[in-house]
């Protein structure tokens, strides 16, 4: 299970369903592997899809964890990347973007103005919580490299090689078997009945997972320990 250094991060992958779904398929593939073939690869394509849904959320819930913070430590805004206003208010200026009317444009401006502004300053702490809906938007596939661009939305450049640094021979492997894993729920989802794995293959991409966790929750929390030394 993943370990939690600092106080940026408090969510928690959930594995106990996922490991439950395995331990059944286990036990009624060494009973009778025939009698139970159906069962188990029904078993372990739920394992699949449920782990890298959980994989999604806790990203997701790292990144909330971190937003929730910015607020109610205080944070300076001098702190932070300029990418993380351009997210906080991002669905405002998709709809700019579709807008081709002067007049709209000038209405969108004004409200805008009236909802938006009071976030934009490289000074001083934000005066209302950022909505984590709004800056989530957009991520929603846990592929290592999906992960890396949305952790840029807070500043962070140097996910891969810190990943890298922290797992060092074996972080090519475990980046590979997440991967894997998302392109399988993918195929999954696709509604590709033969596409299926072991209870052996799927406990081993759960531990892989919980250390892919286990070290970003490492990697970010001293990131922002070093970007926003004064949460605390």
């Amino acid at each position: 299970m993943p370990r939690y250094t600092s106080a940026y991060s408090s969510p928690v992958i959930r594995l106990k369903e996922v490991t439950i779904l395995v331990d059944n398929a286990s036990r009624l593939e060494r009973k009778d592997p025939m009698k139970y073939r159906a069962y188990v690869n029904a078993c372990c394509r739920g394992a699949i899809v449920l782990l890298c849904s959980h994989l999604e959320g806790y990203i997701e819930e790292l990144g909330t964890s971190i937003l929730e913070k910015l607020h109610s430590k205080k944070v300076d805004r001098s702190r932070m990347a300029d990418i993380l206003f351009y997210h906080i208010s991002r669905n405002r200026f998709e709809e700019l973007f579709q807008k081709q009317d002067p007049k709209a444009r000038a209405e969108w401006m004004f409200e805008f103005i009236s909802q938006d502004l009071e976030y934009w300053s490289k000074s001083g702490r934000f005066a209302n919580p950022i909505d984590p809906k709004i800056f989530n938007k957009g991520f929603a596939t846990p592929r290592v490299g999906d992960i890396a661009k949305y952790l840029k939305r807070f500043g962070y450049n140097d996910y891969i090689k810190d990943l890298n640094h922290k797992l060092t021979a074996s972080s090519l492997i475990i980046q590979n078997t997440i991967n894997h894993m998302v392109d399988t729920r993918n195929s999954i989802a696709h509604g590709d009945n033969y596409i299926t794995k072991t209870p052996t293959e799927v406990s081993e991409i759960i531990s892989s997972t919980s250390l892919f966790c286990n070290t970003t929750d490492v990697v970010l929390g001293d990131w922002c320990k070093r970007k926003f030394c004064s949460i605390r």
